[in-house]
């Protein structure tokens, strides 16, 4: 009766067996338990990092240069005036203080009038040549800007004015005013038989326009020969303000002539002078507008006048200003700025019935008239 002793243990582990896992669900746990652990053992790589450098800059400094200021030439403008006859014969660009003279021209007998383009490009001036039958009169331009190259164009006497940009010459004479082309030479006539002794046709600033006198009447016109104005009657030398807002002009046939400003279209009329011989010379306006500068005659008469004065009004007050006494101003130019005046004056020093012999001499003044230099190169000063 032992048999059932010795099969009990075989049923059991039978039975162990048959509850377990098979040998698939264990190889299956293995191999999840064995990528499990491998897993745990695998370490991310931590990355190899390539530094960035910051570089702090060398500074280079730079000294701070005091700027080379160059100073304004005296009167403004280039610091050059036109002269003639004042290094050698003939027309001489050349400095103020007398040094740097560049000779412009030696073709010519006698020279009148020498006057500037407003941008210094130009020189413009009236040149006579020959005597009695072989008298001729020019009217010549010398382009500063390129290589001096000079034009003359032949007129009969007059009076002439150079365009603000000066691409333009009018002339003023017995035909009446006729504006030329200086390069082309090609001319048209603003106005026929406008001519009037007293008459000194002006261009405005700006290029537009001109005053003039005919038979003593001062009219305004445009330089395409339109819109002639008649604004006043019995007048002389009429100048227009720098601003072209205001004309100048000299009132009455008796002496004493007196001096007369008004609005470009003729209204707002105010008498400058009173008791003033004013010759019929040309007026000149200050650059700023502020000042009007006039030659008084001192001894003789408008029609034989013997020595005249530089004076000047202050064009807002009437305040008159006496620049220059005993001194006999035969001409006078001022700077660009307005702030000097540069005179020549004449000594006689023999007269016979043939000829007159003057001590000629120059100077340069403040605008209050002030002498600052004496003997010095005469000339308008080139803007």
């Amino acid at each position: 009766m032992k048999r059932p002793f010795i099969l009990l243990p075989i049923i059991l582990v039978l039975l162990i067996v048959s509850c377990g896992p098979s040998a698939e669900e264990i190889a299956t746990q293995t191999a999840t338990a064995a990528t499990s652990i491998a897993a745990s053992w695998t370490k991310t790589p931590t990355p190899t990092l390539t530094p960035t450098l910051t570089f702090t800059p060398t500074l280079t400094f730079t000294p701070t240069r005091t700027p080379t200021i160059t100073p304004t030439p005296l009167g403004g403008g280039s610091g050059q005036i036109a002269c003639w006859d004042c290094v050698g014969e003939g027309i001489y660009l050349i400095r103020l203080d007398g040094t740097g003279a560049i000779l412009l021209t030696t073709n010519y007998e006698n020279i009148h009038d020498l006057k500037w383009s407003s941008d210094g490009t130009k020189l413009a001036y009236l040149e006579t040549t020959g005597s009695g039958e072989q008298r001729k009169s020019f009217t010549c331009v010398i382009d500063i800007s390129g290589d001096n190259e000079k034009k003359c164009l032949e007129i009969m006497w007059g009076d002439f004015e150079l365009s603000p940009d000066g691409t333009e010459l009018a002339i003023e004479n017995s035909d009446g005013i006729t504006i030329v082309n200086i390069e082309s030479g090609e001319k048209r006539i603003l106005m026929e038989g406008a001519y009037d002794y007293y008459g000194y046709a002006d261009w405005s600033s700006d290029g537009t326009k001109f005053v003039y006198v005919k038979k003593h009447n001062l009219y305004t016109i445009n330089v395409d020969g339109s819109d002639e104005t008649l604004l006043v009657s019995d007048v002389y030398t009429p100048v227009w303000s720098p601003d072209g807002t205001q004309i100048a002009y000299l009132s009455g046939f008796d002496d004493p002539q007196y001096m007369v400003v008004m609005k470009a279209d003729g209204s707002n009329k105010i008498r400058l002078t009173s008791n003033l011989q004013v010759s019929t010379s040309k007026m000149k306006w200050s650059s700023d507008g502020k000042y009007i500068f006039f030659l008084v005659i001192t001894v003789g008469t408008r029609r034989a006048p013997k020595a005249t004065e530089l004076y000047a009004v202050e064009v807002a007050t009437q305040k008159i200003l006496r620049l220059t006494k005993d001194l006999d101003v035969w001409g006078y130019f001022l700077s660009p700025d307005g702030t000097m005046i540069s005179i020549v004056t004449a000594t006689l020093i023999e007269s016979t019935n043939e000829s007159s012999r003057y001590y000629v001499k120059s100077y340069l003044m403040n605008i209050d008239g002030t002498v600052l230099k004496d003997s010095q190169p005469f000339g308008p000063w080139r803007p």
